[in-house]
């Protein structure tokens, strides 16, 4: 698997946040997570990037996965 800077937007009681943070976990993705509930200034990050959903993913600075859990994507952009 290539290394990547992933980074992982969530909100709280977001079923597809869930999903997703699993996924990377048992792909042992490391990954920065950011809970945009508990800390306004991750959601501040977020829209200043112009992304208003969550689950949202940025990897490397090219890719973006946002508003849902795109697991064949995800598989495809991280090389597994």
């Amino acid at each position: 698997m290539r290394k990547q800077h992933v980074i992982v937007y969530i909100s709280d009681d977001c079923e597809a946040c869930d999903h997703l943070v699993e996924f990377l976990r048992n792909h042992k993705v490391n990954f920065t997570l950011k809970n945009t509930s508990e800390d306004k200034v991750f959601l501040k990050e977020l829209q200043q990037k112009n992304i208003y959903v969550t689950p949202a993913v940025l990897i490397g600075d090219s890719h973006k996965i946002l508003g849902g859990f795109d697991k064949e994507k995800l598989r495809r952009i991280l090389g597994f």
